[in-house]
């Protein structure tokens, strides 16, 4: 804590349980790239107290979406929420035809005049009317008009709208699917999201994760190091996130069958492409463990392995190949 303004003091001596108005912000010294928490008085405008954060804002704000003239960003829950808000009024519609339907209201002769301002439509409700008419029963049901297949149309479009916008499966169809076909069904949603992807990437875990480095750091758990994609590198292995790196893959094996219907042969293939480091780049791709993924040298060391037997095979006398003929 800083020094106390001599009114703030007498203020806590007088009144310790009055509150006092204060400001509680970090701002960023562009000097020593430095991020500090401040708390200030808000009538005398000092400093009750400051922080030093170092090169780590502790306040991480992400954005999805940005849209011309607003100071904060969108996410996906604001773009589903009027869909969300359409499918509970016609749930609630849906709901309410079905107890009409299950429990309808009922019609009884009254000699009174029906007051429409009164009347109301409930399950299991008597409304008085002057005639029933069809020999003037005493009770008939109320006919209600409904269609629920128009509702259960609107409920599965809301549904599926909602889940492409919250960037979930697509269940329209309802058949099982292919590795092949949730693949793309990734990439569709990856493409649907447009600049979100990058922009939650380096707003929101880029800087969650350099925070948790920071403060591991500052406490001593883990030496010093920095996430600049050179000492140390991010890698999202999330499944959404293996979308792109299944992209990358799709696209080697194009290019593969580009050169195949080409006819341009292996060997043409081989000098334009290192075709012996395609095993270990696609295991990477697809997050297997490095422990199973060979080392340059210990691709080389197999590689010597086999020349050598390839080379004892080809050595090899024709007589140890070839079986005598049987004597006579």
């Amino acid at each position: 804590l800083m020094d106390l303004p001599d009114e703030v003091g007498a203020q806590i001596l007088v009144d310790p349980d009055k509150p006092v108005p204060v400001i509680q912000c970090e701002v960023y010294h562009p000097d020593n790239k430095h991020y500090y928490g401040i708390v200030v008085h808000e009538s005398t405008k000092s400093i009750l107290w400051r922080y030093d954060y170092g090169q780590s804002c502790p306040k991480i704000v992400t954005r999805a979406t940005k849209v011309a003239g607003e100071l904060y960003g969108r996410g996906r829950a604001m773009l589903a929420l009027s869909d969300a808000k359409t499918l509970d009024k016609v749930t609630e519609f849906i709901l309410r035809h079905a107890a009409l339907q299950v429990a309808p209201p009922m019609t009884g002769v009254s000699d009174g005049v029906l007051n429409p301002w009164t009347a109301t439509l409930q399950p299991n409700k008597i409304l008085p009317v002057a005639s029933n008419d069809n020999g003037n029963p005493s009770l008939r049901v109320l006919e209600i008009g409904g269609n629920f297949q128009i509702g259960e149309v609107l409920v599965e479009n809301l549904r599926n709208s909602l889940r492409r916008k919250m960037l979930g499966p697509d269940m329209s169809d309802g058949a099982i699917k292919s590795a092949t076909e949730i693949s793309v069904s990734d990439r569709n949603r990856l493409w649907a999201m447009g600049g979100e992807y990058a922009r939650i990437q380096y707003e929101g875990l880029a800087k969650i994760v350099a925070r948790g480095v920071f403060i591991l750091q500052r406490k001593g758990l883990i030496p010093k190091f920095k996430i600049n994609g050179r000492e140390v590198a991010l890698k999202y292995t999330s499944p959404f996130a293996k979308s792109q790196a299944s992209e990358d893959i799709n696209a080697l094996l194009r290019m593969l069958q580009v050169g195949d219907l080409m006819s341009v042969g292996p060997e043409t293939v081989k000098l334009g492409i290192k075709v012996e480091d395609i095993p270990a780049w696609v295991a990477r791709k697809e997050g297997v463990d490095e422990d199973l993924i060979r080392s340059p040298d210990e691709k080389a060391k197999v590689m010597d392995q086999a020349t050598q037997a390839a080379a004892a095979i080809a050595e090899a006398p024709d007589a140890a190949a070839t079986p005598e003929a049987p004597a006579e």
